[in-house]
């Protein structure tokens, strides 16, 4: 696959075309103006000097022929002027068309990676308390306007050469202009009379189910291959023990549902990461053949069943015990051992993430928060200890979850629409060490 380079022209560059404001936003008098640079491939608001949120942590999609997140930037930046806010879609893969842009607000002040992007000072961030904060109200925390808000990407983007390939969410057949996708929510009350239409408008997924992936030069169906020649014997695969609650349960039964041999998934049930120790390591190695690990256990940590979250710091000095320990215990012992370290899933805005007081914190603010925590303990244990260069990696799954971080319909886990996607990924690094050559 060849692609061209596109130069701008100065016209171009400077180009800026305003889009609507949603009036009804929680933020509405704070924005002065949102504005799309398609030379720069970026969405920006401009907020008011007197603003309310002096940092809002925005949340962007945009849906068309694909999808794509918005990749925020906290700091200003001088390519923008005065502009205080820009999502990039420039790291992304999508086609020249016609695309729907949402902007909603999840939080008035960012407390987020974002956040420690522009301090750069990490202790103070990882100090943080997050636990009374409030989301912006989910009715009305949408920015852009409705279905007005589109915008014309006119050349192809392809992010930049990557050492894993490049995917990303296509609709089978293209829609001009496409049609609305709004993130969905859970209002309160919801949970209880589900069939309102109220209820039905906010937590509609039909529009994400239409989505399918795919894979660039089609690594996805080399990859199922692989999958077809392990089940017939014809080719090696380690058992891959799956370290966790039910996140990794789902992960488990995706791997079967490829094709793959049971006896090649486990599920090695843990629900907080205290308890993922030696012994668990030992026992799992011994009793149960585990040769890979593919540990995540984040979720009961965020959610309201502990009565408050784990802060930042909690969390980050767990998983740098769990990266320390397994070091430990498989360094010098079996040279074929792996053990991935898997960024944490986003889930959709439900009523106790939602609500204030919140009693739910698991935001995408602060699971993408864990996961950067989770590669921050990785590559820190890393560069003490050359041996776990080879045995420890984090494996970074959120270019193919993100853009589908909503489309839980039990509000917490994947649909197998993404878990699928995600296992045979997976699948792909375990059977050709992939990240070996990171």
């Amino acid at each position: 696959m060849i692609f061209s380079m596109i130069y701008a022209s100065r016209s171009e560059e400077n180009e800026r075309i305003q889009l609507p404001i949603d009036t009804n936003s929680t933020l509405a008098s704070n924005i002065r103006n949102i504005w799309h640079f398609p030379s720069k491939q970026a969405i920006c608001i401009e907020l008011q000097n007197n603003t309310r949120c002096r940092r809002p942590a925005f949340l962007g999609r945009l849906s068309g022929q694909s999808l794509a997140l918005l990749d925020w930037k906290n700091q200003n930046d001088e390519r923008f002027g005065p502009f205080k806010r820009c999502g990039s879609y420039g790291g992304q893969w999508l086609s020249n068309g016609t695309y729907f842009l949402e902007v909603i607000t999840l939080f008035c002040e960012d407390f987020g990676i974002n956040s420690l992007t522009k301090s750069q000072n990490e202790s103070e961030w990882l100090s943080i308390d997050f636990k009374h904060k409030c989301m912006e109200d989910p009715n009305y925390n949408r920015v852009t306007h409705g279905a007005d808000s589109h915008i014309q990407i006119r050349q192809q983007v392809i992010p930049p050469s990557h050492y894993v390939p490049r995917g990303r969410w296509v609709l089978p057949t293209a829609e001009s202009p496409p049609k609305p996708i709004h993130y969905r929510y859970q209002p309160i009350g919801c949970r209880e009379n589900p069939k309102t239409a109220r209820c039905e408008n906010a937590t509609d997924v039909y529009r994400l189910r239409a989505y399918s992936y795919e894979w660039e030069d089609n690594a996805g169906e080399v990859w199922r291959e692989q999958v077809q020649n392990v089940k017939s014997g014809s080719r090696s695969f380690p058992t891959v023990c799956f370290v966790g609650y039910s996140h990794s349960r789902i992960t488990k039964e995706s791997f079967v549902r490829l094709g793959l041999p049971k006896q090649y998934a486990i599920h090695v049930k843990v629900k907080w990461p205290e308890d993922i120790t030696a012994a668990l390591f030992n026992q799992s190695y011994v009793e149960q053949g585990c040769k890979v690990y593919i540990i995540a256990a984040a979720q009961w940590p965020g959610s309201r069943i502990d009565r408050f979250p784990y802060l930042f710091d909690r969390f980050y000095a767990v998983m740098k015990q769990i990266v320390e320990t397994a070091t430990s215990v498989f360094a010098g012992r079996d040279d074929d051992v792996r053990v991935y370290m898997r960024s944490i899933h986003e889930i959709p805005l439900g009523d106790f993430t939602g609500s204030c007081p919140i009693v739910d914190w698991r935001s995408p603010i602060v699971m993408n928060g864990y996961s950067y925590l989770v590669e921050k303990a990785v590559r820190e244990v890393q560069e003490k200890n050359d041996t776990s260069n080879r045995l420890i990696r984090y494996l970074d799954t959120s270019f193919l979850v993100s853009p589908m971080w909503d489309s839980a319909t039990d509000w917490v886990h994947l649909p197998f629409q993404v878990s699928d996607e995600e296992a045979l990924y997976m699948a792909s690094v375990v059977s050709n060490n992939l990240l070996d050559y990171r």
